[in-house]
């Protein structure tokens, strides 16, 4: 997965666990729930 973005992240600023995070996240700023898959 970290190869794949690579070429997009040069600083590796995006290499973390949450990268792959799938489910429903309240978004309160937003009043919204995000849907992740």
């Amino acid at each position: 997965m970290y190869r794949d973005i690579a070429p997009y992240d040069p600083e590796c600023i995006l290499q973390e666990e949450w990268l792959n995070s799938r489910g429903a996240i309240a978004r309160f700023d937003r009043k919204a729930i995000e849907i992740r898959l």
